[in-house]
């Protein structure tokens, strides 16, 4: 009776203690597979971010290139213009007229430099912003220009040509609205994954402890 007794007793801490075996590592396994699970849920998000992030600079791009030919555009346009305007001071040669007319120009957002060409394509004066507004016969030498964003016309009267007008533009500020626009686009991102990280911390502390 008592070898009975000191069977099952025996037989019941065997079964107990595979009990804990077996629920220690039914758990081990469920936090591992836990832990797996999450790292690659956050690997995923990351990708998922970075792509975003990518799609965002390459539409700003897109858009910034569009801003430019656009730019580019107006630089044609202002060039035509402003050779039909300088066209009557240049058939007289009156070079204080067109300078305070070109001064006066100078206003005009992007503008860096005006060179104007007499009718042999010698210089005959050029306004620029470096950064105040000057002006001389010719343009100075170490003026940084960017020749992408220049145009030329021959300025006419009637049918006789009286000179040459060159514009010279600037894109500093389509660059620096499109680095304000990425700057706005990754704070904006950035701010959305603290809250999908923040939230995804808490649902992982949440399922530690039901396991728990």
């Amino acid at each position: 009776m008592q070898h009975t007794a000191k069977t099952s007793r025996r037989s019941l801490s065997v079964a107990l203690k595979t009990v804990l075996v077996c629920g220690s590592l039914v758990l081990f396994i469920l936090g591992l597979n836990n832990v797996i699970s999450n790292r690659l849920q956050s690997g995923l998000v990351s990708l998922i971010f970075r792509q975003y992030v990518n799609e965002m600079d390459a539409v700003i791009e897109r858009q910034g290139e569009k801003q430019r030919t656009t730019l580019a555009d107006n630089v044609r346009i202002n060039s035509a213009t402003l050779a039909n305007a300088a066209a009557s001071f240049l058939y007289n040669f009156d070079k204080n007229s067109l300078e305070r007319m070109l001064t006066a120009y100078m206003a005009t957002p992007g503008l860096l430099a005006v060179e104007v060409l007499d009718e042999e394509g010698g210089p005959f004066l050029a306004v620029w912003k470096d950064p105040e507004i000057q002006s001389k016969k010719r343009l100075p030498e170490g003026l940084s220009l960017d020749a992408s964003l220049a145009s030329e016309n021959e300025a006419f009267v009637k049918e006789e040509k009286v000179g040459t007008v060159r514009i010279f533009f600037s894109d500093a500020a389509l660059k620096a609205e499109m680095a304000r626009a990425k700057a706005e686009a990754q704070a904006t991102i950035a701010a959305f994954r603290a809250t999908v990280d923040q939230k995804a911390a808490n649902a992982t502390l949440l399922q530690r402890g039901v396991l728990v």
